[in-house]
């Protein structure tokens, strides 16, 4: 990430093209006066994208509507002095015409106090100041140029604003200023709708992003990939979750989430920065930079990266809702979490501990609470490993399932998952000789022919035979709806798509348990036994569970 912080790259996740387009517009204007020069300063805009991105936009309207007030009418009583000169409206004359945005040619413009019944435009050291009947406001020179940047940034967003300010702003009070300023802000506010993440996702992601550049601050920038570790997590929900439900910290399973979520969102937005560097620079191939439209490609693949499980719960039923459920945590986070075991286990007790807790809560029932706190996890981490054994053998059982469904029907995917499930390496050798031998003398021209002598090897090698009577036992005890009776040759696609997913799973599930014993059960760092670092957390836990919910909260 260079020199740039977490919190700046940020800001690049969850924006639209449109939007990002308009801030790439705004750094490469030119000023009408010096083509070789851009019209706002880099700071300015970054600056402004910042309070767009960030939805702090209130000030700058104000201040916007203060200042377009004094350039209105301090043009006004000019032009009066002067009525036989033919000038641009005042807005277009003075942003555009002659791009009075620097220190000197602000003052030079406000140079001589304007003074009417209602009002009072002068400079004062370095700001314009605006005094009023009861009122006064001070636009601080130094913010010309950003305010500058900001009025052609909502001429994108409505094309008609100077001519409405105009009007609106010629001889007004104080109250219609702030009215206009709220306008402004109802503008922009619908125009982000289309354009930015909700609201609530910035604010969690900027606590986040902010949490991230103290710690990363004191570490080598060479370790920031590898920020997202399950000490992190559990260190950053303690520090966090007494921000309540408003950031959405409070449960530890949705902290979890939500940090994946936004190191998800840091991957995307440095794509996207990166791709606009090099669409802006270009990109020196030959000394090993990448192109623009390669960047592009790996910002689309990173953003489908998802394994969507959910349907796999339904007809045919290829998991139960319980078994998608438990899945849920490990692989909706891939290929994160294969790094997480730790959170995982913790995610499964601790997460499932504290939604109970939160039920109780719920029902104001201080003795319910008192019950829930106090029923302390008593199983260890062993209890992740069973779930997680019992997921892989039903992913295992389904697919046997699904071969015994490909042998009837005479499917050619069955051969390719008969690989993947059989670890018998002489069944698997003998059965590709066999296979070899009857090709070589033109016994199999097609699949059916392969089908049609499939009996026949059964007899030549028993194991083959005990492997397809086992599938068949398992379908046999398979009640699941879509899986008590053979489906029809026409319904097969929806079979197959779900054998192609469960088997991605048994690769990821398989990969995850060769490590789970290694990762949570073994001594750590330190030199713990699983027993003491299982007892470490509960009482970690326990005594935030406690500061949360405890009765002395008002839980």
């Amino acid at each position: 990430m260079g020199n740039q912080t977490i919190s700046s790259v940020i800001t690049n996740f969850g924006i639209s093209d449109e939007l990002q387009g308009i801030f790439y517009a705004l750094r490469e204007m030119p000023s009408l006066h010096c083509l070789e020069q851009m019209k706002f300063k880099k700071h300015e805009i970054d600056s402004l994208a910042q309070s767009i991105v960030c939805r702090n936009y209130g000030k700058l309207c104000l201040e916007l509507s203060y200042f377009c007030f004094a350039i209105v009418n301090y043009s006004k009583e000019i032009e009066g002095k002067r009525p036989l000169v033919k000038r641009f409206p005042s807005l277009l004359s003075y942003f555009w015409q002659n791009e009075y945005l620097s220190a000197n040619q602000t003052k030079s413009f406000f140079q001589k106090s304007q003074i009417s019944e209602n009002y009072k435009i002068s400079l004062i050291d370095n700001a314009i100041n605006l005094k009023f009947s009861k009122s006064q406001f001070d636009i601080s020179i130094s913010r010309v140029g950003l305010l500058a940047s900001f009025i052609e940034f909502l001429v994108y967003v409505e094309p008609k604003i100077l001519i409405d300010l105009e009007r609106d702003l010629l001889d007004c009070d104080v109250n219609q200023i702030k009215s206009i300023s709220s306008e402004l802000q109802k503008n922009i506010y619908q125009f982000l709708t289309l354009h930015l993440s909700s609201a609530q996702i910035q604010r969690r992601f900027r606590y986040i992003a902010n949490y991230l550049d103290e710690v990363i601050s004191k570490q080598a920038v060479s370790e920031q990939a590898l920020w997202l570790t399950d000490e992190f997590i559990l260190n950053f929900w303690l520090d966090s979750s007494d921000e309540g439900s408003n950031l959405g910290f409070k449960l530890f399973t949705s902290c979890f989430y939500e940090l994946v979520d936004f190191q998800q969102a840091i991957k995307v937005a440095q794509l996207k920065i990166n791709a606009r560097t090099a669409q802006s620079i270009g990109a020196n191939v030959e000394a090993g930079e990448i192109s623009a439209d390669l960047l592009e490609l790996n910002l689309m693949q990173l953003q489908s990266q998802k394994l969507e499980i959910d349907w796999l719960c339904l007809k045919p039923k290829f998991l139960t809702k319980n078994q998608i459920s438990d899945l849920k945590p490990f692989i909706s986070t891939l290929p994160t979490s294969k790094t997480l075991s730790l959170t995982l286990a913790r995610v499964c007790i601790f997460g499932t501990w504290q939604a109970s807790i939160v039920q109780s809560a719920r029902k104001n029932n201080v003795e319910l609470i008192k019950q829930k706190l106090n029923t302390l996890p008593e199983d260890g981490y062993e209890v992740f490993i069973r779930v997680n054994e019992n997921l892989l053998k039903q992913v295992f059982d389904t697919l046997w399932t699904l071969l015994h469904i490909n042998h009837q029907h005479q499917q050619g995917q069955m051969f390719s998952l008969f690989n993947q499930l059989v670890e018998d390496k002489k069944l698997l050798k003998d059965l590709q000789c066999l296979l070899a031998t009857e090709v070589k003398q033109n016994n199999l021209n097609d699949i059916q022919s392969v089908f049609k002598a499939l009996p026949q090897w059964q007899l030549i090698l028993p194991e083959l035979n005990k492997t397809l009577n086992y599938a068949t036992k398992v379908f046999n005890a398979n009640n699941k709806s879509g899986f008590n009776q053979l489906p029809l040759l026409q319904d097969l696609e929806i079979y197959h798509e779900g054998q192609d997913l469960l088997l991605l799973l048994k690769k990821e599930l398989s990969r995850f348990m060769s490590n789970l014993n290694v990762l949570v059960l073994n001594k750590n760092k330190q030199g713990n036994t699983k027993e003491e670092n299982f007892s470490s957390d509960v009482s970690i836990f326990f005594n935030k569970f406690n500061s949360l919910y405890g009765v002395g909260n008002g839980s």
